[in-house]
């Protein structure tokens, strides 16, 4: 793991191990450990980075095996195949008035 530390970690329905951690200084990574070598001296590990500020924080697994991340910049699934991006729009003006 080139992770500093792990921030969230899950094991899947197959026994796949995922973590999620900061490598660097606005670098993060999601790992996948295969459950098949987990236990090898060497496991097989599939890491996915972040490109700049994209910190991966909470994980999750649905119904279908889909893996859910979420990040500061909105939610992300991994469906084993592909990535799907589902991002947070940012709010530039005060939707909250105080009434009196």
């Amino acid at each position: 793991m080139s992770q500093r530390g792990a921030y969230a970690i899950l094991e899947d329905k197959k026994g796949n191990i995922w973590t999620s951690g900061e490598v660097n200084v606005h670098v993060w990574a999601l790992s996948r450990y295969d459950a098949k070598s987990l236990y090898n001296e060497k496991p097989a590990v599939t890491e996915i980075k972040s490109g700049g500020r994209m910190d991966f924080l909470g994980i999750l697994e649905d119904n279908d095996g889909s893996i859910w991340f979420g990040s500061g910049g909105g939610v992300h699934r991994y469906d084993g195949k592909t990535f799907t991006d589902f991002f947070v729009p940012i709010v530039i003006h005060n939707i909250f008035q105080l009434k009196y």
